[in-house]
């Protein structure tokens, strides 16, 4: 099932009104034919290949973040590699530890001038299912993972700044380029993007490059959305920025 017909968050890639949610952009990078990922199983950093063919001159790099934004582990391979079937691991994270409830395993996959980025947030308190007692399709838990510290990030604000333009045979398609830095010292987690009209209407439906995304102390980032300009009614387009621990502001 691709969308739930009630307020839920079972099966939830998009919404009534074609809105696409936080688990559609989750999949659409999970799918992702060249894949950097953690394997929770046994805490590696793996490459998936899902081409036929191999992609070769690739370099991982491994990065675990405190939820300080502290990073406490960074490891990269020594020389270019290939990826093939089956998935290649090409570094381990450590076990949690600490006080804080929460690890950022972050990979990162080059070849050439392109990068693709893998992220994961990770309870120090690992979910513990008791097989033993599976009834159906039923599994009790022992022990749930630890989401709570989320709670504690301080506050940030990110700027935005997003620049529009036409395309199309006939000047149809629109496009909003918005641009999104992290100054602080802090972790903006969660950050949602969504293209409005001037007033603050939301356009739907839209094609978002990327979206719900977190961004580390001074990292950059651009994501590009698509739609029809129609679906503007004559309006301005504007783009609203938000997030977990992040100011509602608007993209100069």
């Amino acid at each position: 099932m691709l969308n739930n017909g009630w307020p839920s968050l079972i099966w939830h890639l998009y919404g009534y009104d074609l809105a696409p949610a936080a688990g559609y952009f989750g999949a659409k990078k999970a799918n992702e034919p060249l894949h950097i990922q953690y394997s929770y199983d046994d805490r590696s950093v793996v490459v998936v290949n899902q081409r036929q063919e191999a992609k070769k001159g690739l370099r991982a790099r491994a990065r675990v973040y405190e939820l300080d934004a502290t990073q406490r582990v960074s490891t990269r391979t020594p020389r270019s590699m290939s990826a093939e079937m089956p998935p290649r691991r090409c570094s381990r994270s450590p076990r949690p530890r600490g006080e804080s409830a929460l690890l950022r395993p972050r990979g990162s996959l080059r070849r050439g001038q392109g990068r693709k980025l893998g992220l994961y947030w990770v309870s120090r308190h690992p979910e513990i299912a008791d097989f033993a007692k599976t009834k159906d399709h039923f599994t009790p838990m022992t022990q749930y993972a630890d989401y709570k510290d989320l709670a504690k990030l301080p506050a940030v604000t990110v700027a935005a700044h997003a620049v529009s333009e036409k395309s199309g045979a006939n000047g149809e398609q629109g496009t909003t380029r918005v641009s999104l830095e992290n100054s602080s010292t802090n972790i903006a987690f969660f950050v949602r993007l969504k293209l409005a009209r001037e007033g603050g209407e939301q356009v739907l439906p839209v094609l978002w490059e990327d979206n719900y995304v977190s961004l580390l102390p001074g990292e950059k980032r651009e994501i590009a959305v698509k739609y029809k300009l129609d679906d503007l009614h004559g309006a301005t387009p504007a783009v609203e920025v938000s997030g977990w621990n992040v100011a509602k502001t608007v993209a100069e």
